[in-house]
């Protein structure tokens, strides 16, 4: 009895222009995202980790019903509400890479299973993966390369210079903070086995020669996020005491990396040290 709003769409009989398309075809890319990429990684309290993330997803893993039917003790047909279940997620480069395509990106019909898309398809989720495809195609352009031969770690140093998140984290943290580029970046790479940053707290012995195990990995291009995140869960689980920056400096200059501190008998917290070896590694980018 109401009607379409007569203050809308003036020009077409007050009818949309277009639908809301919820979930359509989407692209088969280099990586597929699916429902174990957002809920809890074994051996870890958070997602699997891509070192090639580009964005951050967080709403619950849903799908409306296709019907109204109903079986004893379900829901209606096609329902799915996997909200207790679905933990903050990282959006692969990879899934918005056609298979057979070089110079494309997809980042709203992106590759994802129908579970998956669940967590994806919410409007802020997309415009988050949309920016960071923008300054993809940046980057490509200004390089003369295909999308497909991008550097992403290039990338996500852009990306997390421009403010755009790449990990999630349970405490709330500022770009204002000079360490917060390092700690997304870092996110993407293993360096944290759960949510929980711990920005204040002082690292620990245990924890340090992990991190220089990571950067080694990652200067050989061997590094494996996920390997090493469970190496920190495990660190995280056993006594060390926390090291000085002498000490981690000390350890650094083992492992003949030439990234120094100099700082002293100073306890050593965990946002410092990131940054330290964020900027250590930006050098590599360069």
């Amino acid at each position: 009895k109401i009607g379409l709003d007569k203050t809308m769409y003036t020009d077409n009989n007050n009818i949309p222009y277009e639908i809301y398309v919820r979930e359509a075809r989407r692209t088969r890319g280099r990586y597929i995202f699916n429902e174990n990429d957002a809920t809890l990684a074994p051996g870890l309290t958070r997602s699997p980790i891509h070192g090639d993330s580009v964005a951050i997803a967080e709403w619950p893993m849903d799908s409306h019903d296709c019907t109204t039917d109903i079986r004893p003790g379900s829901l209606h047909d096609g329902v799915i509400l996997l909200t207790e279940k679905t933990r903050p997620s990282q959006v692969p480069y990879r899934s918005l890479l056609p298979k057979i395509l070089e110079n494309l990106l997809v980042p709203i019909c992106l590759s994802a299973t129908h579970v998956g898309i669940g967590t994806l398809r919410v409007e802020p989720t997309w415009m988050h993966i949309c920016e960071s495809a923008a300054h993809a195609s940046i980057i490509a352009v200004r390089e003369g390369v295909p999308l497909s031969k991008v550097n992403v770690e290039y990338l996500q140093s852009r990306l997390v210079a421009t403010g755009i998140m790449l990990s999630f984290f349970n405490e709330w943290t500022s770009q204002d903070e000079d360490w917060w580029d390092a700690v997304q970046f870092l996110g993407t790479k293993g360096f944290f086995s759960s949510y929980d940053l711990r920005p204040l707290e002082p690292v620990t012995t245990k924890v340090a020669s992990v991190w220089i195990k990571g950067i080694k990995a990652f200067l050989n291009q061997s590094l494996n996020p996920g390997y090493l995140a469970r190496l920190i869960a495990d660190a995280d689980q056993t006594e060390s005491d926390p090291i000085t920056y002498s000490k981690f400096d000390g350890l650094l200059q083992e492992a003949n990396l030439d990234c120094k501190f100099e700082k002293g008998e100073e306890l050593l917290i965990r946002s410092r040290a990131c940054l330290h070896i964020y900027d250590y590694l930006k050098l590599q980018l360069n």
